[in-house]
């Protein structure tokens, strides 16, 4: 169950970056599957942390440093 959560994320992640990708917003040498991943884990490890109590301005700092890479 955990693994088909984590592709069904993954492809909607893919899907909105080929979108990107068409729409010239992303290169289109972008791989959208790794683009997909890494969205993925940055919402998984701000999930984790958030949990553990890390404060919300730590978590907000991933999730911008995230969107920056991408």
């Amino acid at each position: 169950m955990v693994l088909e959560g984590f592709t069904e994320l993954d492809k909607a992640f893919a899907s909105c970056f080929r979108l990107a990708m068409d729409k010239g917003e992303l290169p289109q040498d972008a791989d959208p599957l790794v683009l997909a991943q890494l969205a993925s884990a940055t919402i998984h490890t701000i999930a984790i942390r958030a949990r553990a109590g890390v404060p919300r301005k730590e978590l907000q700092a991933i999730a911008n440093g995230a969107i920056e890479v991408v």
